[in-house]
């Protein structure tokens, strides 16, 4: 199991892309049913001011980095803080999981986004990984969750599918916020809010050169994308979250203690013949 390192209140598996894609396939192979959150610094300034946010972050069973501030403040020494390997996004882990659900044969399910996008984007993953079985695709109504009618045809269209891996994308904070509310219903292994990831796949939006997400400024090239619709989100939540990175660096390590270990250590560091309650089995 990898190790963790704690910012912010929250746990992040001290691993890279394909180990964490790895852990969470631990956790799907041994049946558990659980969320995976992939916060970045907005995430963080976001559930200071939405608690619903904050609770569901906190709850996630797997939290990844999403951010490079994430990383690079991880690597200042002092607190509980240790050293990440680099970012964990939702636009990378979701491929990475589909390679290994291609050999396990895994359900998989993409909800959301514009109409035909999840179609489009669960295309291509059959493009990129030749043995995963098709996913299914639900595109539900706007806001489908504020009407409890669509929001229970939702919930049973993905539990006559029954999926190993549900990735929804809502956007932020709706995704993480709906999964915690509905997770104790939904016949489902991993549950993902992965954003953008779908519009990445189907080719409606175009990520960011490697050397500027290598560089922390994946922000950037999507603002200059879409200035309109990111400007405030960027040009205000970054200086805002200013505040919550001094006093993150400045937090004492007594501050930080926890009595538990992390989900996925107490669960999957345990032997696999080990009795222990699983949550859910979709199998």
């Amino acid at each position: 199991m990898p190790d963790c390192t704690r910012l912010f209140g929250l746990d992040f598996p001290i691993a890279n892309v394909s180990e964490t894609a790895e852990l969470v396939a631990q956790a799907i192979d041994r049946r558990y049913r659980f969320q995976v959150v992939t916060p970045n610094l907005e995430y963080i300034y976001w559930q200071h001011h939405n608690p619903e946010l904050g609770s569901a972050m906190h709850a996630a069973e797997i939290v990844t980095p999403d951010g490079m501030p994430l990383v690079w403040l991880s690597r200042v020494p002092g607190g509980q803080r240790k050293p990440l390997p680099g970012r964990v996004t939702g636009a990378d882990l979701l491929p990475a999981l589909c390679r290994l659900g291609g050999q396990r044969q895994w359900r998989i399910m993409l909800l959301g986004g514009a109409p035909g996008v999840a179609e489009k984007a669960a295309e291509r993953l059959v493009d990129m990984v030749p043995d995963l079985p098709a996913p299914q695709t639900l595109a539900p109504d706007m806001n489908f969750e504020r009407d409890p009618c669509k929001e229970q045809r939702v919930i049973e269209s993905i539990n006559s599918y029954r999926p190993h891996l549900l990735a929804i994308a809502m956007g932020c904070p709706r995704q993480e916020c709906w999964i915690r509310k509905v997770l104790s219903r939904l016949d489902a292994n991993a549950v993902i809010g992965v954003g953008a990831s779908l519009d990445f796949l189907a080719g409606n939006q175009r990520r960011a050169p490697m050397w500027m997400q290598n560089a922390g400024l994946e922000w950037l090239w999507r603002f200059s994308c879409s200035p309109r619709r990111l400007g405030k989100r960027y040009l205000l939540t970054y200086p805002r979250s200013i505040p919550l990175v001094i006093r993150e660096l400045a937090r004492h390590p007594d501050g930080q203690k926890v009595a538990d270990e992390p989900w996925w250590r107490m669960v999957l560091g345990q032997d696999a013949s080990t009795p222990v309650a699983r949550e859910f089995d979709a199998r």
